[in-house]
């Protein structure tokens, strides 16, 4: 299981607090363009638009992502890695959801902007999890 990551400074035992005693929890998500470092090169906090993660530790490709981005990427190479923000106006943290390397797209022309859905595969596979 992946250790989360940023979840600025908060312990476990407070971020089980946040989740379970606020009435004001706010779930919400974002996509970072990464290295493969894992250095944060871009931040797509308006051209995302949502998603799915699904891990399995028991098939040969651990993590699989599908995004939705309107955002052109250099399709094949580029690393993104979804995350997701929980807060209540006071208190937040932030879980990244693992990086992954990208497919070439399905491009919606017809729309405005124009979206690209985007399968995505755990760059980790078969290594330890940052």
């Amino acid at each position: 299981m992946q250790v989360p990551v940023g979840r600025n400074g908060l312990t476990a035992d407070q971020v089980r607090a946040l989740i379970r005693d606020s009435s004001t929890l706010h779930v919400s998500s974002g996509l970072q363009l990464v290295d493969v470092n894992l250095n944060v090169l871009a931040d797509f906090v308006d051209d995302f638009q949502g998603g799915s993660v699904t891990r399995d530790a028991y098939s040969t490709l651990h993590g699989t992502a599908q995004l939705v981005l309107a955002q052109e990427l250099d399709w094949g190479t580029a690393i993104v890695r979804p995350y997701m923000t929980l807060s209540d106006g006071v208190v937040s943290a932030t879980f990244n959801l693992g990086a992954y390397l990208t497919s070439s797209p399905r491009t919606e022309a017809g729309e405005t902007p124009r979206t690209h859905s985007i399968d995505g595969y755990d760059i980790f596979t078969g290594s330890t999890h940052r």
